[in-house]
Formats: structure tokens, sequence, C-alpha cells
């Protein structure tokens, strides 16, 4: 083979190796579910005023997972496929700096209000959960942890 076409197959060849990857038709290989936090916190906002969202406690509560989130960042929690419901505590800079000073943990600290989410994880698979939209004042989404999922 001459040299000119050695290299043309050359080049064919690493053309199609490096070829870039479309994200979105990646089928994962693991099963999740996310909690959107853009949706969870569209009325009360993500910042460090009173009453708006700064951070948030979520627990899935048939495996006990749980994390502390900023209110801009998505809650993930890789699980096996089934039906889950995840607790989450809302906290604005003020009910979190009270919770920090006193060493109580997010999931005993007082929150600015409580809500719910419901998820069905399916095999590798990214489950976005069904969230009760936030709002300080809205029924059902007081202290008393009162809230449960809408439908999206």
């Amino acid at each position: 083979m001459s040299r000119v076409r050695c290299t043309a197959l050359f080049a064919v060849i690493a053309s199609v190796a490096c070829a870039t990857v479309d994200e979105s038709s990646v089928v994962p290989t693991y099963t999740a579910i996310r909690v959107d936090a853009t949706q969870v916190f569209a009325r009360v906002g993500c910042g460090a005023r009173d009453g708006q969202a700064y951070k948030y406690f979520a627990i899935v509560n048939e495996t006990n997972q749980s994390g502390v989130f900023d209110c801009y960042a998505d809650a993930i929690f890789q699980l096996n496929p089934g039906d889950y419901t995840i607790a989450l505590r809302v906290f604005d800079q003020t009910h979190w700096a009270a919770a920090a000073a006193t060493g109580v943990g997010p999931d005993l600290a007082d929150p600015l209000y409580q809500s719910a989410c419901t998820a069905v994880a399916w095999d590798r698979s990214i489950a976005t959960a069904s969230c009760a939209v936030a709002g300080v004042g809205d029924a059902g989404l007081g202290a008393d942890g009162a809230g449960d999922a809408s439908a999206d």
C-alpha cells in the first residue's frame, strides 16, 4: 500500500474513533431519582434573603439515604428500581445559621418549611421526582410537613 493511501486510511479510522456522542441518547448504567431544585423552589426563589430557600435536607424515606443540598443543586440518589417518597426540609439562611449555632443536624433542626416528593425509579434510568412546589404560607406546605406531591 502506498504511503498516501496508508495516511488517508489512518485519517478515516481516526475520525470515526473520535466521533462525538450525543449524551441524550446514552442509556444510564444505574438507576436514580432526581429532585429538581428549580421546580421545587420556583415560587420562593433561591438565595440568602429571609423566606428564600437557602439549603435543603432531602431523605429517601424507604432507604434513609439523605443529603444536604444548596438550593440551586438537584438532589440525586442512586437506588434500586421501585417507588420512593422523598421528604424535604427547607431552610432559609436564618434557619440554617440557627441550626449550625446549636449544633443540631438538619434532620432535627427547625426548618423554614417541609415538603414531599414521590418518584418511581425504573431500571437504568434517572427519574425526576414529582414534588409539591414550595411556597411559604401555601396550604399543605407549612412547617408541620403536611405537603403532598403534585403531578407535573
